[in-house]
């Protein structure tokens, strides 16, 4: 069974995030859309992916841990699914980087390699272990190369961690109990240490274990309900949406997003059935090419949009020009409206660079390297039955 309708959400909460870091990148974007609390709180949709991956991967392998070889061949295939995209969005941020003080004179500073960008940081951000606390430890680990790929190394390693449970805890009872209890604990460490939600190389792996964990146990009570009939499934649907746009639109950094887990769990226990007009809307062909994007998507925008503000917009400068094709507009009573038209238009160019750049990452670095490392992952498990 494929969750054809969570997919194409995670598409679409995966372009929110890019949204958002568009905004802070300043690029000349509609005021009204970087202004608008919904964008400037799309940083939630994050938790949604933690939710989210609990749920799906609870449902592809919690029963297939048997044995120690079966969790090493689960590890293999998260590694496999995950780090080659990062080590290739990594590497191109570091390309762009490097490349625009070669490319465009006087209009870019060389790389410190220091500090943010050192040579550590680079390293310890290949390896997906600058996430687990080391920024509380020592500031110059904080977010700077490619920041997304935060959730990405706390998402690996909180798997690691499952997939151990689901090997060593049993019967299944005890592990949901436990579960519960590692839930409690996180959500309440990402409350008292960090003050809200928005923890990352800090507290993150607390607001990872939160999140995924609550996934895992949504699973559990789909599985036991799924046969029911969802009762008015188009109206909860309608008001799952709304629901989370208005909790989100309200967010801003206040303690209570302690709550957006819950919140997304709700709102994918819905569209997990699949039986409203909202989830037939999502199956199609568009919102089905975006959710399968939608990893590549979250891993290359940065280094999407790095490209254009350090290349293309520098280039437009050293022209005479303002960074920005609205720039290009002159001002006045009658260009206000065409430079809001401008900017319009570049915020769509750049989102459809993104998913052309994002189709080429699936099919040349993110599906072969899956197809790779999954059938070397399912002969380790064929070997141990």
């Amino acid at each position: 069974m494929r969750f054809r309708t969570l997919d194409a959400w995670r598409g679409i909460c995966a372009l929110l995030v890019a949204l958002l870091h568009f905004c802070i990148q300043e690029w000349p974007v509609p005021p009204r859309i970087c202004q608008a609390s919904f964008v400037r709180s799309a940083w939630l949709f994050v938790d949604f992916f933690f939710v989210l991956s609990g749920f799906v991967i609870a449902h592809a392998y919690a029963e297939r841990m048997r044995s120690p070889r079966h969790w090493l061949a689960f590890v293999l295939r998260r590694f496999g699914r995950l780090w080659p995209l990062h080590a290739f969005a990594l590497a191109a941020v570091v390309a762009v980087r490097l490349l625009s003080p070669l490319l465009v004179r006087g209009q870019a500073e060389p790389l410190p390699w220091a500090g943010r960008q050192s040579v550590t940081s680079l390293l310890l951000d290949l390896a997906m272990v600058r996430p687990l606390g080391l920024a509380a430890v020592d500031p110059a680990y904080h977010l700077d190369w490619n920041y997304p790929s935060w959730s990405i190394g706390l998402e690996f390693w909180v798997c690691v961690v499952f997939g151990l449970l689901c090997l060593t805890v049993r019967p299944r009872p005890a592990l949901h109990a436990v579960e519960a209890v590692a839930i409690v604990a996180a959500a309440a460490a990402v409350y008292l240490l960090a003050g809200h939600l928005d923890a990352t190389d800090d507290y993150g792996i607390f607001r990872c274990f939160y999140g995924f964990l609550l996934g895992h146990l949504l699973y559990v009570l789909f599985v036991r309900t799924r046969a029911q009939a969802l009762p008015f499934a188009s109206a909860l649907e309608v008001a799952a949406v709304a629901a989370v746009a208005a909790f989100v639109a309200v967010a801003e950094h206040q303690a209570w997003t302690i709550a957006a887990p819950l919140l997304f769990a709700a709102a994918i226990y819905v569209f997990a059935h699949e039986q409203g007009f909202v989830s037939r809307a999502l199956h199609a062909s568009a919102a089905q090419r975006v959710g399968a994007l939608s990893y590549s998507i979250y891993m290359m925008h940065v280094a999407v949009f790095e490209l254009i503000l350090r290349l293309l917009f520098p280039i437009l400068r050293w022209s005479g020009r303002r960074a920005g094709f609205s720039h290009l507009i002159d001002g006045g009573p009658q260009g206000a409206a065409a430079v809001a038209a401008a900017e319009a238009a570049q915020l769509a160019l750049a989102l459809a660079l993104l998913l052309a750049v994002a189709s080429v990452t699936y099919l040349l670095v993110e599906q072969p390297a899956r197809r790779r490392i999954n059938a070397r992952a399912a002969r380790m498990e064929a070997t141990d039955r």
